[in-house]
């Protein structure tokens, strides 16, 4: 059982094939903020510990070899908006080997603002590769919320990615081929400021997993 943070109050699951069978993700988020965060089927995290599988979770797409690799992911900042990793399309050269797994929306409220009615949304977007089908997984989620009391529209976006330490090797060596680089330390090891985000969304000790290699 998970108990909420004072940053959570909502959770949305969705099923994946994955390895012959089928895989829960849980995504936790607010409808009074733009917290997000990430629950998988409790055997897959042991997995991960025995190394069979890696499951990584990013409050930074930009952290990420794959989203900063073959997803077109924006920042923009105004009067009225802040957004930070919104994801816009998968890269053109990269359409052919990825594909969507899941494409959702979720309407949760709707505002009134000076601006005019503005929708508070929750976008998930899962992707996966081609040729990797049961490999790999990256679920993406994006929480547009809109704060009354700024006048503002915030978009906040966080992922998880599960994928057989074969495919994360893969997608390493296309990466450093694409940048033309060694990628070796780009996925740092989680800080502790994330650490502490966690513990306050998940007060009970029972947070996700976060792995990043």
């Amino acid at each position: 059982m998970v108990t909420f943070g004072n940053r959570l109050n909502r959770s949305y699951s969705l099923y994946f094939p994955f390895l012959g069978e089928y895989i829960t993700i849980t995504v936790f988020f607010s409808k009074a903020n733009a917290s997000i965060a990430f629950k998988t089927t409790p055997r897959y995290n042991e997995q991960d510990r025995d190394s069979k599988l890696i499951v990584s979770t990013y409050k930074d797409l930009k952290q990420s070899i794959f989203a900063s690799t073959f997803l077109d992911i924006k920042d923009f900042k105004s009067e009225n908006l802040d957004i930070r990793s919104q994801f816009s399309n998968i890269l053109p050269d990269y359409k052919e080997k990825i594909q969507y797994a899941s494409n959702e929306s979720i309407k949760l409220s709707k505002v009134q603002t000076d601006n005019g009615t503005f929708e508070n949304l929750l976008f998930l977007y899962a992707f996966t590769f081609n040729d990797y089908v049961d490999d790999f997984l990256y679920l993406l989620a994006e929480r547009q919320h809109i704060d009354t009391v700024l006048n503002k529209k915030i978009v906040r976006t966080a992922s998880i990615q599960i994928a057989t330490p074969e495919c994360k090797s893969m997608i390493l060596k296309i990466a450093e081929n694409i940048k033309g680089t060694s990628l070796g330390d780009f996925e740092k090891n989680v800080s502790a400021q994330d650490e502490a985000i966690l513990n306050d969304l998940f007060p009970d000790n029972h947070q996700p997993k976060i792995r990043r290699l």
